[in-house]
Order: structure tokens, then C-alpha cells, then sequence
């Protein structure tokens, strides 16, 4: 195995599996997305998880069974027999029931988000074909922008391990929620910079990968398959380190 034959599998991923154009193979880049869409709802639960285990003890709560304070303060006798005022005006709930539900709301769109950026991603490697005056295909447009998911795998895996990594070693106090905020903020400032150092090393591969595939199926220049694509993935890349 030459070193070009691996340059060749890294910048053309579908070559492993023996395609030789990504469109050959467009029913693996629906699998990729697809896979990629729970992975990242069970990312967004495990990121709950990892938050929740770092509380030590039960988290006090409002008691929704507790009347306010007016009525059972009032003059009215009648009060308690309408009212549970004995009730107690907190509980104690579990953390992991708690994050739970606070990550709840944000699976729908992280099943939703690989679909939605596939096909944004497909419009934008179809639109610089043409741009560039080539003639690149549906088919192909959508097999390159599903193959190069394979770099958000990747992405969330570092992610992923470096947060279980850093809380791994933090417990925070259920009665004290500004500080445990403070806390979570001190110890995962650390990790923006490396993240984000990841995040360009997965887009570069991705605008090596794409500019390599479109310059193939739209039969045009490598520079200009590599111009056309820079200016989305480089704003991206801005993003990436803008607060």
C-alpha cells in the first residue's frame, strides 16, 4: 500500500467500500445522515447525563401541591379543607430526571439537524458546480455532502469524550445553583479551544473531500471546486471561534 492509494481512501472515502464515484454508493450517504441523527439526539441525552452526575443529592424544587402563600395566610377557616397547606413548599427531585427533561425539548432537533444540513449541503456543492460553470449532478451532490457526515462522527466523539472527561471529576452542590454554574463554566472554558482546533481539522477534510468530489462530477478545476466551497465552509470555520 503506497502512500497516494491512502491519500486516495482519505479524500475519497467511498473508494474503502469500492466505489469509485460517491454517487455509486448514494444510499450509504442516506445511511451515514441518518445514523448521524441519532447519534446526535443520544449525544444531546448522554450530555444530560453527564451533567446530572455531577450533582451531589437530590435537587430542591417548588412543589407544585403547595397552595400559594396568600391563601393558607388568609383568615379563611375554610382554607385547609380546600387547600393542602401542610404540603411542603419544596421537594426533592432526582437530577437525572431533572436533565431528563431539561434535554428533552432538543432531541426533536437533533434528529432533525443532519437532515436539514444534508440538504443544505447539497444545494450548496450543486449551486458552486454551477457557479463554476460545471455540470455536476444531483445524485453526486448529495452522495459528497452525505459521505463528508463522516467527520461530524468524529466531531462528537472528541466532544463527547473530553465533556465526560472534565465533569468526570466534578460534583456540585444541589443548593447552590449559581455556583455549580460557575463551576461547569470554569472547568469547560478550558475546552474551546482544543474543540474548536478539532472542528477545523474535521472542515478541512470535509472541503478536501468536497472540493476533490465536485471537481470530479462537475468536471471542473480543482482550484475553482476549491473557491466555490471555501467561502461556505470558511464562514463556518469563523463561526467556529466567534463567541
Amino acid at each position: 500500500m503506497d502512500r497516494s492509494e491512502v491519500v486516495g481512501w482519505v479524500l475519497e472515502p467511498w473508494r474503502l467500500v469500492g466505489a469509485d464515484r460517491p454517487e455509486e454508493l448514494l444510499w450509504v450517504a442516506v445511511v451515514l445522515v441518518g445514523v448521524l441523527s441519532i447519534v446526535t439526539a443520544a449525544s444531546v441525552v448522554a450530555i444530560g447525563a453527564a451533567i446530572a452526575g455531577t450533582i451531589d443529592g437530590p435537587v430542591p424544587v417548588d412543589n407544585p401541591e403547595h397552595p400559594p402563600e396568600w391563601v393558607c395566610d388568609g383568615d379563611s377557616a375554610s382554607a385547609g379543607d380546600v387547600w393542602d397547606c401542610d404540603a411542603p413548599e419544596t421537594i426533592d427531585r432526582d437530577p437525572q430526571v431533572i436533565a431528563n427533561e431539561a434535554v428533552g425539548g432538543y432531541v426533536p432537533f437533533a434528529l432533525a439537524g443532519p437532515p436539514l444540513l444534508w440538504g443544505l449541503g447539497t444545494i450548496v456543492v450543486f449551486a458552486g458546480g454551477r457557479l463554476a460553470g460545471g455540470d455536476p449532478s444531483g445524485g453526486g451532490s448529495a452522495a459528497l455532502a452525505g459521505w463528508v457526515s463522516l467527520g461530524e462522527f468524529v466531531r462528537l466523539a472528541v466532544a463527547l469524550g473530553a465533556l465526560w472527561y472534565v465533569l468526570s471529576g466534578v460534583t456540585v452542590s444541589p443548593d447552590h445553583p449559581e455556583a455549580a454554574i460557575e463551576t461547569y463554566r470554569t472547568v469547560l472554558e478550558p475546552l474551546r479551544g482544543p474543540l474548536g482546533l478539532v472542528s477545523l481539522v474535521v472542515l478541512a477534510w470535509q472541503w478536501a473531500v468536497l472540493t476533490r468530489g465536485l471537481a470530479r462530477d462537475a468536471d471542473i478545476s480543482g482550484g475553482w471546486a476549491a473557491t466555490v466551497l471555501g467561502i461556505p465552509i470558511g464562514l463556518i470555520a469563523l463561526f467556529t471561534f466567534v463567541p
